[in-house]
């Protein structure tokens, strides 16, 4: 699987005034076996899990706060094939969260994860 990131820096200065930076390509290939991904990122009230799974498998995702602490926790079950998971986030105070999916038959992903609650 090859993934295309674009990155572009903007300045704002104090004047309010602001400029971009030129665009930058980023390119990742990796297996289709490690693609996971966590988003929207940021969320204001669920963030989904999707990821392929070769086998059926058992999914604990947990919500860890900056303190350390599970704040919210969600067993799953994956199928074979592409799976997408949706965790609820719309009860958490807005902060930086990390995200950890465990897959009972394979391995730990982690992500962090902005909430936003309101504009």
């Amino acid at each position: 699987m090859l993934s295309v990131n674009y990155y572009r820096l903007r300045q704002v200065d104090f004047d309010g005034s602001s400029s971009l930076s030129n665009i930058v390509v980023l390119y990742n290939s990796r297996n289709s076996d490690d693609a996971h991904a966590f988003f929207p990122n940021p969320t204001q009230n669920a963030v989904n899990y999707q990821f392929a799974a070769a086998q059926s498998d058992e999914v604990l995702i947990e919500i860890i706060d900056v303190l350390g602490r599970k704040v919210l926790v969600q067993n799953n079950t994956a199928v074979v094939g592409m799976n997408t998971l949706t965790v609820d986030m719309s009860n958490l105070i807005s902060g930086t969260y990390t995200i950890r999916a465990t897959h009972k038959n394979s391995q730990t992903i982690h992500s962090k994860a902005i909430v936003k609650i309101g504009q």
